[in-house]
C-alpha cells in the first residue's frame, strides 16, 4: 500500500476549443512511486528532442537520479510538484531546483560559483499537450515553491522550442538572454 500523497486541491479554468469549462485539478509534490511516470514521460520522442539534454538514458540511470532529487528535497533545494486531473490522473509536472555553488545543473550549464536563484523545468503528458496545463502547473506551483526556493525563477529552454517558450511567458516569464549549453 502506498499513502495518498498530499493533495492541495484548487478548481480552475481552462479553454478548450475556445469554450471556458469547470476542470478540478490537484497539485501535490511528486512521490517515490512517481518514478517511472516521469522516466515515461522523459523518453516521448517529443520530449526527449525539446530537452537541453536530448540523450537518451536508462531507466537505473533515472530511479538514482530520482532517488538524488527526492533527497534534495529535505534541505529544500528541490520542489517537484505533479498537477493531477479531479479523479487523480497525472497530467504534467513542474520542478523547481535551487542553484548552488559548485554543484552541476541538470541543464548542463557551467557549475555555478555561487548560490542565486532557482532553475525551474516542466514536462507535460504527452497525452495532455496542447491544452495549457504546463502554464496553469507553473501557475499554481510557484506560489508553493516560493516559500522557500529563492527568486529569480529561470527556465533555459530551446530556442526552437516554441511551445515551451509560449508555456513561459503564458505564466509571465520573460526572455533574459541566450547562452550555450551542452552545445545548444
Amino acid at each position: 500500500l502506498v499513502p495518498a500523497p498530499k493533495r492541495d486541491l484548487f478548481v480552475t479554468h481552462v479553454m478548450s476549443s475556445g469554450k471556458l469549462n469547470i476542470v478540478g485539478f490537484a497539485l501535490r509534490e511528486v512521490q517515490e512511486y512517481d518514478c517511472d511516470m516521469i522516466y515515461a514521460w522523459s523518453q516521448d520522442p517529443q520530449t526527449r528532442a525539446a530537452s537541453i539534454r536530448s540523450e537518451p538514458f536508462s531507466i537505473e540511470d533515472h530511479r538514482a537520479w530520482v532517488a538524488r532529487k527526492m533527497d534534495e528535497r529535505i534541505p529544500k533545494d528541490v520542489r517537484w510538484y505533479v498537477l493531477e486531473e479531479g479523479a487523480r490522473v497525472p497530467l504534467g509536472l513542474v520542478r523547481y531546483e535551487r542553484v548552488r555553488a559548485g554543484r552541476p545543473m541538470w541543464t548542463g550549464g557551467p557549475v555555478p560559483d555561487k548560490d542565486g536563484g532557482t532553475e525551474v523545468y516542466i514536462n507535460v503528458s504527452p497525452a495532455a499537450r496542447g491544452m495549457r496545463l504546463g502554464t496553469l502547473a507553473l501557475q499554481r506551483s510557484e506560489g508553493h515553491a516560493a516559500k522557500v526556493m529563492p527568486r529569480p525563477f529561470v527556465a533555459l529552454i530551446k530556442p526552437d522550442n516554441t511551445a515551451s517558450i509560449k508555456t513561459f511567458e503564458a505564466a509571465g516569464y520573460v526572455k533574459m538572454g541566450e547562452e550555450e549549453r551542452m552545445g545548444v
